[in-house]
């Protein structure tokens, strides 16, 4: 959880800083390529009739802004709705960890392509790639040590209360998917 906080601190504490995508310094420096580029990106914000600002990293704050937390919330709420449908089908408290915590591995590849795609190949900060490669190798390492040790024990007792009801069940599997969307807002 530890390593989850840092990079999420990371990407927060480096993409805070708001500017004006239309910023004449940032086009001075930019390549001819990249320049036209981003005068392409500000015509489609400016056609929007909506102020348009850019975190530092790239991604447009208007309704395209959105994008990549949507993205991120279906994978959770697809997975975690998955799991809770195991949870009741089964009863069984294996996959729990597996579901919970590997469902950031997707989700913030799927955050990372919607910046891509929105931002229309231009360049992404190194602190939003090096938070998604952190969330997804802690996510990957997590998950598979926390099923293999719960297939070892064959039973996790710490959730026996709490999953022996459907609505605890649902509670459980429902907090999770806000837990994941939460962590991954700074992405």
């Amino acid at each position: 959880g530890l390593v989850l906080l840092l990079a999420n601190l990371f990407a927060l504490s480096s993409s805070t800083a708001f500017v004006p995508t239309s910023s004449l310094p940032i086009l001075s420096s930019m390549p001819p390529q990249l320049r036209q580029r981003r005068a392409k990106a500000d015509k489609l914000n400016s056609a929007d009739d909506e102020p348009s600002l850019s975190v530092r990293g790239g991604s447009a704050l208007s309704a395209h802004g959105l994008e990549p937390l949507l993205s991120s919330a279906k994978y959770f709420g697809s997975v975690c709705g998955a799991g809770f449908a195991l949870s009741v089908a089964t009863g069984t408290h294996l996959h729990l960890d597996l579901f919970g915590t590997g469902a950031f591995l997707p989700a913030s590849v799927a955050a990372l392509k919607k910046h891509l795609a929105l931002n229309q190949g231009m360049p992404i900060s190194l602190s939003l790639m090096s938070s998604c490669m952190v969330i997804c190798a802690w996510s990957f390492r997590l998950a598979l040590f926390l099923f293999y040790r719960a297939t070892v024990l064959k039973h996790d007792g710490r959730l026996t209360d709490t999953l022996s009801t459907l609505s605890g069940t649902f509670g459980f599997w429902f907090v999770s998917a806000l837990w994941g969307i939460f962590c991954t807002l700074p992405f």
